[in-house]
């Protein structure tokens, strides 16, 4: 955790392959001030919100994040 927690929130090398972020519409990990350096990072960037589901997108709504996944790997083959 402490890896993680001390991530440089600065662009040194960004990524500009495709990326996704795929957050619970309930959630509130992901706040507003976070979008500039994650687009600063992964200027390909692109964002989903799956309703009804919080920050476990993936155990709350499985099948909407495997859709939201699929969308993705189509989009960008």
């Amino acid at each position: 955790m402490p890896d993680i927690l001390d991530f440089p929130m600065t662009a040194g090398n960004p990524y500009d392959g495709p990326t996704t972020f795929i957050a619970g519409g309930n959630s509130d990990y992901i706040e507003d001030a976070h979008y500039p350096i994650i687009e600063s990072l992964f200027p390909s960037a692109t964002f989903a919100s799956i309703e009804g589901a919080g920050h476990w997108v993936h155990a709350e709504k499985p099948t909407e994040m495997i859709a939201a996944m699929k969308t993705f790997i189509t989009d960008n083959k």
